[in-house]
């Protein structure tokens, strides 16, 4: 009898600590993916395109690329826990001379939301990257360069108010879109897309 209150004693005692490991274990980062684009025309040839993908794939905390170098696009599919590494990107592309003719870097992130007066942060599951959150300018006339001026990218109140309340539910945001004013911190997404979804 004390056997079998012995056993039983054990087995929960071992699902606490299992249950308590699987706890502790941190969700996995959830940047998803990262899309580069480029002027197709300044690597057109079969060595720059082979090697651009080879340096791609060669970035540490890259899964997998994507890659089309007729049209000037590659998507790069992030490891889990891995910090976004712009540098490596922006490396592999001043490595063939090609910064100068990056269009776009695009990324896909899926975090919870931080805010305070002034900004609002997406901050990636798992890895903690953050990215501050920005919406496209809207069209006025007579304004010259205003996509260029973070000021002018303020986040909508409509989005600013949804993202808020995803952080006040403990709800998970998935966020799309491109990268902006790469060459300063933080690093800023002007949200293309939003999605919001409870917690597992």
């Amino acid at each position: 009898m004390k056997t079998n209150s012995l056993n039983r004693l054990y087995r929960a005692f071992g699902s606490l600590l299992l249950a308590a490991t699987f706890a502790a274990v941190p969700l996995q980062a959830e940047i998803v993916k990262a899309m580069v684009t480029w002027e197709s025309i300044m690597c057109n040839k079969d060595y720059c395109q082979g090697r651009l993908h080879q340096l791609f794939s060669q970035i540490g905390s890259v899964a997998d690329v994507n890659f089309n170098g007729q049209s000037g696009k590659a998507t790069l599919y992030w490891k889990p826990n891995f910090k976004f590494d712009l540098n490596a990107i922006n490396y592999s592309m001043h490595g063939l001379g090609l910064a100068s003719g990056v269009d776009n870097i695009s990324v896909k992130v899926r975090g919870v939301i931080i805010h305070d007066s002034s900004s609002v942060t997406i901050q990636s599951i798992g890895d903690n990257t953050r990215f501050m959150l920005l919406s496209p300018t809207k069209p006025t006339r007579n304004r010259v360069n205003e996509e260029y001026n973070v000021m002018s990218h303020v986040l909508d109140p409509q989005v600013r108010q949804q993202l808020i309340d995803a952080e006040s539910n403990f709800q998970l945001v998935t966020v799309e879109g491109p990268l902006f004013d790469i060459e300063r911190s933080p690093l800023k997404i002007i949200i293309s897309n939003v999605s919001v979804q409870a917690r597992d």
